[in-house]
């Protein structure tokens, strides 16, 4: 089964990673003692994201590795489509995943013994390929153009419009080691159903919301649960 990592707003982190089966710590929250000690005190494997989804930018390789040490990572995402700081991340003794950002980057990443895991990003798989950056069948056309046997394992980057993605990339589950999204959360705490949704919540995650858990947080979950079966 795909291990899957519930983002959360501060104030779930404590559920979210509870339900979770890795862990999902983004770079740029890492000032917040309280957001680091959640990931610090859990044992479940921690992935240090570089943050490029939510600033529009990565941050520096010194800037993750502060991070990585606040919350006891594993292993870091290097800056998108680049191995820099890939020597010195692996002398402190983390993993590293790589976002490829062409199909080139993708094939020299499943041969590369220095990668430990692939970051698919729906926003570059459909620059490459010259669709809507929330097209959900972006990826699965991008793997479809570079099936590429390897024993690398793809870490999927989020949602799109539409969760029916994970169906989408069935043939491709045996290749998929985790995934994260905010999707489940995110729309619970606002009190939708994913399972109803067409399109994505669009609303842009308020880490700092107050709005409370609710039911629909454990529908969202269970149901992306029995997805990825």
């Amino acid at each position: 089964m795909i291990k899957y990592a519930f983002i959360a707003p501060k104030a779930h982190l404590e559920e979210s990673i509870a339900r979770s089966d890795v862990n999902m710590a983004l770079a740029h929250l890492c000032g917040d003692y309280v957001y680091t000690k959640s990931f610090a005190e859990s044992e479940k494997y921690t992935i240090l994201d570089n943050s490029f989804f939510e600033l529009g930018y990565s941050l520096p390789v010194a800037d993750l590795l502060t991070a990585a040490e606040k919350v006891k990572a594993d292993c870091i995402v290097l800056p998108d489509g680049t191995v820099e700081g890939i020597t010195e991340i692996k002398l402190a003794g983390y993993q590293v995943m790589y976002i490829p950002t062409t199909g080139e980057e993708y094939k020299e990443a499943m041969e590369s013994g220095d990668i430990d895991l692939i970051g698919l990003s729906s926003y570059w798989c459909a620059k490459r390929l010259g669709l809507d950056k929330n097209d959900y069948t972006a990826r699965r056309k991008f793997l479809d153009l570079y099936d590429i046997e390897g024993s690398k394992k793809i870490h999927v980057l989020g949602a799109t419009d539409s969760l029916a993605e994970i169906e989408l990339l069935r043939p491709y589950h045996d290749l998929i080691n985790s995934w994260d999204s905010s999707a489940a959360i995110w729309s619970g705490i606002n009190g939708l159903s994913v399972k109803d949704q067409k399109k994505k919540f669009t609303e842009t995650v308020d880490f700092d919301s107050d709005l409370g858990w609710t039911s629909f947080c454990e529908t969202n979950i269970n149901y992306i649960k029995g997805m990825l079966k």
